[in-house]
């Protein structure tokens, strides 16, 4: 099996499994002063992403087909709204208001 169309689910695999430990190991490292009650927000934030990895991983595993296209397409969506959220807070929702005034 190549491995080429199955990178994008490598890729998730190799970034979120980290992050998801991170998350679910050291609650109280993810916000400047967390309240008790956030911990297990964060704790059931980690076990979504380890979730996710075994979807990945699932994917990962097995030809590409179009049910894999599917999933590669949520994973995706996934990664973009943090991002796109990221970049509304950075530039103060200008270009969000541009495009809604077309």
């Amino acid at each position: 099996m190549a491995i080429l169309p199955t990178l994008p689910f490598w890729l998730h695999i190799i970034i979120e499994l980290p992050a998801s430990l991170n998350f679910f190991l050291r609650p109280s490292e993810q916000l400047p002063t967390p309240a008790p009650q956030a911990h297990a927000i964060i704790k059931q934030y980690a076990v979504l992403l380890l979730a996710s990895n075994l979807i990945a991983l699932t994917f990962a595993l097995r030809p590409i087909d179009d049910t894999s296209k599917k999933v590669a397409g949520a994973l995706a969506v996934y990664h973009i709204a943090p991002v796109l959220r990221a970049d509304l807070e950075a530039h103060g929702y200008i270009w969000l208001f541009m495009a809604l005034a077309l």
